[in-house]
């Protein structure tokens, strides 16, 4: 008969609780019920076993076996005695003289002294390890703990001289290369962080709970489990007992409670099942690690740091200890299954390996999918303490597929290339902050494939491009090129045919990325090799400014380079009149809409395929933009090719609504048309903006209701019945 039962003390965070629902899944599948199995209900852990919850108990007070877990090669770890100091004081420092001789004792190698004359059974492997270990350091002659070559040497000694038992442990904590050694992050420095050496706290807080030499529990052991099992309040936690990175709310510290400072808070059995716990990540680690040799890509499910998509997100934050992603799964699965889902802890990227959050947050939906993985916890190993370590809680991912994903492998050479860029000393900070700006943006269209997210890193790609044009030398010293063109799929996913929307669009596909930034666009994107390019007129204040400075240049260029010849452009995305006149009438967030036209800058507008999606006209457009829209026209207007006419432009900008109309209106009767008016009166604003909406293409269905509301019917025009 299987039992249920709930670990309240086991949840996914902080770390230390993850690693404890580990812990006791694996130590009962391996030392009492091999049938046991685990998984995440909620925020729970809950154990699969024909114990019941007395006898789960039980277990852990009377017969858990301890890991050896040892440390030789930290100075910490008990296997080291400190130098003998002298009565006497040096006369110039004021120190203790010492006499060169390592025979003084520490509470550390108390410990580890204690655990070898212990006589408990539960604690013979432990002195078998102990003993392995101390004949390894006398064999080498060590009297302090080794540093560079010689601690490499005792690690490749220890390797192959200390028991089996010994062994899940030390690969868990040192990746030994053939050359280097790496140190996991989620065990810090090799079993050690800064000071706080994990081997040595352990063995303390198995003097805690057993009796070394009769086994059986302490008098407070009991009452420990019970709060760190099944989350019992109970009185009585240890004071000033480190606990390391893996619970920075029990950490103390600064701001740790009512007063200026809080002492550290601890359940022995809390530290026990944490370090317990970290030996599921034992198999991947034994890998081979090719050429990398940090200790982070070769850990399961740990990457580089992004400093990216959480509350306190920083540049600082991408700490080569990388960050963690522990995953949660619902449906029951023994140690073994766990143990295999780790070994696996890899992801892929568009053929790569996933090396840092922001990768593995792409991967994250097939890589769970094919597993039973239901969400992931993310945590960074982070210094927030001085320069102590703290293993934040980033946020839960869940599992669910993303197509839209995808769309990123359309740039992954350029985007490694940019991280990279972006990422040297010499970055200048608008760089860094581009790249911030778009790993963000990636992780959070990795949360949902929703439309503003698609939109938020369309234009976040966009605002990086547009910093890497601000520092042109150093994008070209750097070797980073523009965006390359983006597929029409891009389109697909950020429309939400919202205004702002619509008319972006409308310009993007008016080939207006040459106009706004020093590039060249044919089949392949490239820096304009000018310094200063002329057709560039993108520059600072208001949008209707700048469309009209784009205007006017296409103008001057009109007459120069038959490229231009259209300069308002074929569009496969034309503007609706009713959206034209709610730009005019200034009812568009224009801050919005030029960001996402530097998104929609990016998309290859030639692969489009032409859209006419008719929609109700809203706003009645004003008089004054349909005379000048006639005179600016990409093609014929009746057959008639009407002769572009700087003067009108200059005069709608200087906000002149009667000499543009006259104008306008002198320039469609040369061509042969009639108008019904002559001159009109038109508010400054509204008229200049007018002059800024003439870059808006239009379908030729537009063009036709303009001509209708200010042209005579022509001969031609009422044969064909219009």
């Amino acid at each position: 008969m299987s039992n249920t039962i709930r670990l309240e003390g086991c949840r996914p965070e902080p770390l230390a609780h993850y690693l404890k629902a580990l812990a006791v899944l694996r130590l009962v599948a391996e030392q009492t019920d091999s049938e046991a199995a685990g998984f995440w209900d909620g925020d729970t852990f809950c154990l699969n076993t024909r114990l019941t919850e007395q006898e789960l108990a039980e277990f852990f007070l009377k017969d858990y076996t301890p890991t050896p877990i040892i440390a030789p090669w930290n100075g910490g770890s008990g296997f080291y005695y400190q130098e003998e100091k002298l009565k006497d004081k040096d006369p110039i420092t004021g120190k203790r003289k010492k006499t060169g001789q390592r025979n003084q004792p520490t509470e550390a190698t108390k410990t580890v002294e204690r655990l070898l004359n212990s006589k408990s059974e539960r604690l013979s492997n432990y002195r078998k390890v102990l003993s392995a270990a101390k004949q390894t350091i006398q064999y080498l002659g060590l009297d302090e703990a080794p540093k560079d070559d010689g601690k490499y040497d005792l690690l490749t000694s220890l390797r192959g001289r200390l028991p089996e038992e010994a062994l899940a442990w030390f690969d868990a904590a040192v990746l030994l290369g053939t050359e280097k050694t790496g140190f996991p992050p989620l065990l810090g420095t090799g079993g050690n962080d800064g000071n706080l050496d994990f081997s040595n706290n352990f063995m303390q807080r198995i003097v805690d709970i057993l009796d070394v030499d009769s086994g059986t529990p302490q008098s407070e052991a009991v009452k420990w489990l019970k709060t760190a099992l099944f989350s019992a309040t109970m009185p009585g936690l240890q004071r000033d007992s480190a606990v390391g990175q893996f619970y920075p709310g029990a950490a103390g510290g600064a701001n740790g409670t009512a007063g200026f400072d809080a002492k550290s808070m601890l359940n022995p059995w809390d530290f026990l099942l944490m370090i317990e716990g970290s030996l599921a990540f034992v198999a991947a680690s034994t890998k081979k690690l090719g050429n990398r040799y940090d200790g982070t890509l070769s850990y399961p499910f740990t990457f580089r740091a992004s400093g990216v998509n959480y509350a306190s997100a920083d540049k600082n934050d991408e700490d080569p200890r990388g960050e963690i992603w522990m995953p949660l799964w619902e449906k029951p699965a023994g140690i073994s299954e766990i143990m295999t889902l780790f070994a696996e802890g890899r992801a892929t990227v568009n053929r790569r390996q996933a090396v840092n959050g922001v990768d593995f947050a792409r991967a994250v939906a097939t890589l769970g999918t094919d597993r039973g993985i239901t969400a992931f916890n993310r945590f960074g190993f982070q210094k927030r303490n001085g320069k102590a370590y703290f293993a934040n809680p980033l946020g839960r991912w869940k599992v669910n597929p993303v197509p839209e994903t995808n769309l990123i492998s359309e740039i992954d050479g350029w985007l490694d290339k940019f991280r990279r860029a972006a990422s040297g000393d010499n970055a200048p900070a608008s760089i860094g902050r581009a790249l911030r700006d778009v790993e963000s943006a990636i992780m959070e269209l990795c949360r949902s494939g929703a439309k503003r997210n698609a939109q938020a890193l369309c234009i976040a790609f966009g605002k990086a491009e547009q910093a890497l044009a601000r520092s042109s030398s150093f994008s070209k010293k750097a070797f980073v090129k523009p965006i390359p063109l983006l597929s029409a799929n891009w389109l697909t996913a950020c429309d939400d045919n919202s205004l702002e929307f619509r008319l972006a669009s409308a310009l993007a596909s008016a080939a207006i990325r040459e106009n706004m930034e020093p590039v060249r666009v044919n089949r392949w994107v490239g820096w304009d090799e000018n310094d200063k390019p002329t057709h560039v007129v993108w520059g600072e204040g208001r949008l209707t400014e700048k469309l009209i400075s784009v205007l006017e240049r296409r103008i001057i260029d009109s007459n120069s380079d038959d490229k231009y010849q259209a300069f308002t452009a074929y569009s496969s995305r034309p503007a609706e009149l009713s959206d034209i006149a709610a730009f005019i009438r200034g009812e568009v967030d224009e801050t919005r809409l030029e960001d996402l036209l530097w998104g929609l800058n990016l998309i290859d507008w030639r692969s489009v395929e032409y859209k006419n999606n008719p929609r109700e006209e809203g706003r009645p457009i004003p008089i004054a933009y349909a005379m000048l829209k006639l005179c600016f026209l990409p093609g014929l207007l009746d057959d008639i090719k009407i002769p572009v006419q700087p003067a009108i432009i200059a005069r709608a900008k200087a906000g002149d609504a009667p000499a543009a109309s006259r104008l306008s209106s002198n320039r469609l009767t040369a061509s042969g048309f009639v108008p019904r008016v002559k001159g009109i009166s038109e508010d400054q604003q509204i008229l200049r903006r007018c002059a800024a909406a003439l870059l808006f293409p239009i379908k030729r269905e537009g063009i036709q209701l303009l001509a209708g509301m200010v042209l005579q019917p022509t001969q031609k025009s009422q044969q064909k019945g219009e």
